[in-house]
């Protein structure tokens, strides 16, 4: 089956004017998504989960790496920013100060 999202070699540093410090955010990811797989990125905050969800979704540019897009079905454009934007593709992405994970943790463990 053909990749319909493929990351190579994704990076991305967090340039923190006030302090003049550098923050890796991301370093080298690498993936192929096929048509019709579940993702889940469950990490410790900090980790880069939401900074590799908005690059794939098109809100970041990363520093380095690219970003195919031109297998979904209904494509994706490019804006005035060279920012790449999805469009009739499902995205979710859920944040932790909702505690999703410790509940279905606990459920999948059953009673104590």
């Amino acid at each position: 089956m053909a990749s319909i999202l493929r990351l190579k070699d994704i990076g991305k540093v967090w340039h923190i004017e006030r302090t003049k410090e550098q923050v890796v955010a991301l370093g080298g990811i690498s993936m192929d998504v096929e048509q019709g797989e579940f993702l889940v990125f469950v990490g410790p905050s900090g980790c880069g989960k939401s900074t590799l969800l908005q690059i794939i979704a098109g809100l970041e540019k990363p520093e380095s790496g690219t970003v195919d897009l031109s297998r979904i079905r209904g494509r994706s454009e490019t804006n005035r920013n060279g920012v790449s934007r999805i469009r009739s593709v499902s995205l979710a992405h859920g944040y932790g100060k909702y505690r999703l994970w410790s509940r279905s943790e606990k459920r999948a463990k059953g009673p104590a």
